[in-house]
């Protein structure tokens, strides 16, 4: 074997164990990774991290929370982990990441539920990192019973996971896991974090905004508002059946395990949107903020509070942090000391 191919061979090893050293929480874009190293070495430490997708990213003002804690008697420091598109398979792999971590100060993990276990893709480009990266084979058993709860039969069931079938031989072949392996080499010298405001992102000053932004005035008053009225009407008179998500309990265990606490919240999506969620409020005792109801909280659902149907103002922010740190506390006040 000539010095050359020996060159090559040792690249070619040196990347595959790169690959399968990865952090829990690689395979998500750049900008992203930031939120992750706050995580762990943002000082003072954190002890609350939220997770979701778009709605916890965009809704979620951890230093506001903070400070609505302080005056309710509780000191908390935490930290907003929403990534865009983020869905329940991916959030799964984000709290074993975590959960992996040695973060000591961190006691309590909230993760959304507004959007429940449907499988949606983030990109319009499926084969990404980040699509392959959620598709284990324990995801393939979370997504069998997702489709076959459809009750839409055995031939939709098959049909709909053999499209994920191709993500998961990718996931675990490391096809393209190389280029992230350099990624995260760069980044370990790249020095402490920068993450402005922890993690929030204020809606309107994205560098690219969401689409569909409701106009304040005229028709789009109207529209909102006849919108938010059929919403009420169903949720009284068609009621929807639960969706089972027993991963949930799962979750919850495996974090009390490591002495911390996973807290579920909905956030204020149209009642119209919501999927009630078996395992959350229906039937296991477990902690659950539910904020998709315009009759308990009014303020989220005024015009003004919202962008657009799926995503609050940055003053709708605001008024679901100060409601999330009021829950919250209620939430600690009723643990035994």
């Amino acid at each position: 074997m000539n010095d050359l191919s020996k060159i090559l061979i040792g690249t070619a090893l040196g990347l595959t164990a790169g690959c399968l050293a990865l952090a829990p929480l690689s395979g998500f874009e750049v900008g992203e990774r930031e939120r992750v190293r706050c995580l762990k070495e943002c000082k003072p430490a954190i002890s609350l991290v939220m997770v979701g997708s778009s709605v916890v990213r965009e809704h979620f003002i951890p230093a506001l929370f903070d400070a609505e804690m302080r005056k309710r008697g509780h000191r908390v420091r935490s930290l907003n982990l929403g990534i865009e598109g983020m869905n329940d398979y991916e959030k799964e792999i984000v709290l074993d990441g975590i959960l992996a971590m040695d973060l000591p100060k961190l006691r309590w993990i909230l993760l959304d539920v507004t959007t429940g276990p449907n499988p949606n893709f983030y990109q319009h480009d499926n084969h990404s990192d980040r699509t392959i990266r959620w598709h284990s084979i324990r995801q393939l058993r979370r997504l069998h019973a997702f489709y076959a709860a459809a009750g839409q039969g055995l031939g939709n069931t098959l049909s709909n996971l053999a499209k994920h079938l191709e993500y998961v031989a990718l996931h675990y072949a490391n096809v393209g896991r190389g280029v992230y392996a350099i990624r995260e080499a760069h980044r370990e010298i790249e020095g402490p974090p920068r993450l402005p405001h922890r993690g929030y992102a204020r809606i309107d000053l994205l560098p690219v905004q969401p689409s569909g932004a409701i106009k304040h005035r005229g028709r789009g008053r109207a529209a909102w508002e006849k919108r938010l009225a059929r919403a009420r009407k169903k949720l009284i008179e068609e009621p929807v059946e639960p969706t089972p998500a027993p991963y949930l309990e799962e979750w919850s265990e495996r974090a009390r395990a490591l002495g911390k606490e996973a807290i579920f919240v909905r956030t204020p999506a149209l009642s119209i949107d919501r999927v009630p969620l078996e395992g959350v409020r229906d039937r296991d005792p477990l902690p659950f903020f539910d904020f998709a109801d315009p009759e308990r909280y009014p303020e989220l659902y005024e015009l003004i509070s919202r962008y657009d149907p799926r995503h609050l103002s940055h003053l709708g922010a605001e008024r679901f942090t100060r409601r999330l740190a009021e829950a919250f506390a209620e939430h600690l006040d009723r643990e035994p000391r």
